[in-house]
């Protein structure tokens, strides 16, 4: 059983929602000029981030993962 302080909280997923509301968002509410631009580079921020998230979450789980006889 794994101890619930072992794992890292699981944000990676939240991070690539935050980055389809962002690139909807623009769309959705016809951005003009710099703010639209804006709403699509804190997007690419969001994946980029989500993305090194995502390796940290996965490293940990194979870091945790027992080894198999």
């Amino acid at each position: 059983m794994t101890d619930k302080k072992d794992t890292p909280p699981e944000i990676a997923g939240w991070l690539f929602l935050a980055a389809i509301l962002a690139f909807a968002s623009s769309s959705l509410f016809d951005g003009e000029g710099l703010w639209r631009w804006n709403v699509v580079v804190l997007g690419f921020a969001f994946i980029i981030i989500g993305c090194v998230r995502l390796g940290v979450e996965l490293g940990a789980r194979r870091r945790r993962k027992p080894p198999e006889a």
